[in-house]
C-alpha cells in the first residue's frame, strides 16, 4: 500500500458525533479527523499511520471502516505507541495509547458510580 492510501471512511449517516463526544477526534493524535457540521471528517488522510485503525474501534456507531489488511499486504505492522488491550468490562478489542484497561465505551460507564 503506498504512503497516504491507508485512511479510513467515515459514513456520515451512522456518524452521531458521539453525542458532542467526538471521541475519534479527540483520540487521533496525527489530525487525520475533524469535526464538521457537527459530524467527524477526514482532513489530512497523510497523516494516518499505515495499519492503525485505532480510532474505528473506538466508534459506538461504527461509523468508522478501514481497507482491509489483506487485501492490502504492504500495510505496515511495525511496533507503534499503540498497544492492543481487550476492555474488561465488554470484552471488546481496542487500540490505545494510554494505559488503560476499559474501552471509551465501557470508561464512563465504570468511572461513575451506580445511582
Amino acid at each position: 500500500m503506498s504512503k497516504g492510501s491507508w485512511f479510513p471512511t467515515i459514513f456520515s449517516d451512522n456518524c452521531d458525533g458521539c453525542k458532542g463526544g467526538y471521541k475519534c477526534v479527540a483520540y487521533c493524535p496525527n489530525g487525520v479527523l475533524e469535526i464538521r457540521d457537527d459530524k467527524a471528517v477526514i482532513v489530512n488522510p497523510l497523516g494516518c499511520i499505515d495499519g492503525c485503525s485505532a480510532c474505528a474501534s473506538i466508534c459506538p456507531k461504527d461509523a468508522i471502516r478501514f481497507p482491509s489488511k489483506e487485501a492490502s499486504p504492504s500495510v505496515t505492522t511495525k511496533k507503534s505507541l499503540l498497544h492492543r488491550v481487550v476492555c474488561g468490562e465488554c470484552g471488546k478489542t481496542f487500540l490505545t495509547d494510554r494505559e488503560t484497561e476499559y474501552c471509551f465505551s465501557c470508561e464512563d460507564k465504570v468511572r461513575k458510580p451506580f445511582h
